[in-house]
């Protein structure tokens, strides 16, 4: 995280394909919002429902949100194609499963490769 600039807007986490055109972060494995995304979504979607309108699944939501705002989801794997941010329990990078690519928008590292040393959630 520390490369990015928390005064530009930007929103990270595992990257899911289904719902959006560009995707969103799964609510699962967390995501994080710069300062100045949280400001942008606080001043102008919060209580805008034409730009935040009411959705069931919290993180398919605040993508909708922040895509209406102009932030999409970022790319998240270090530079050995692992993600930091994991929606799925450990044992099932470590047994090697790799994921359902409908919903996984970035391709999976598995066993303890799959593991990264920079990691932030599971």
């Amino acid at each position: 995280l520390r490369r990015l600039d928390p005064n530009e807007p930007y929103y990270v986490g595992y990257r899911m394909k289904p719902h959006l055109a560009k995707g969103y972060n799964s609510g699962g494995a967390g995501y994080i919002l710069s300062r100045k995304a949280l400001a942008l979504y606080a001043r102008n979607a919060f209580n805008n429902t034409k730009i935040c309108p009411d959705h069931t699944d919290e993180d398919v939501g605040i993508g909708r949100c922040l895509a209406n705002l102009g932030i999409y989801p970022e790319p998240t794997i270090n530079e050995k194609g692992q993600q930091r941010f994991n929606a799925y329990n450990p044992r099932l990078t470590l047994d090697g499963w790799e994921g359902n690519e409908v919903w996984i928008k970035d391709p999976l590292t598995t066993g303890f490769n799959g593991i990264a040393r920079d990691l932030i959630s599971f």
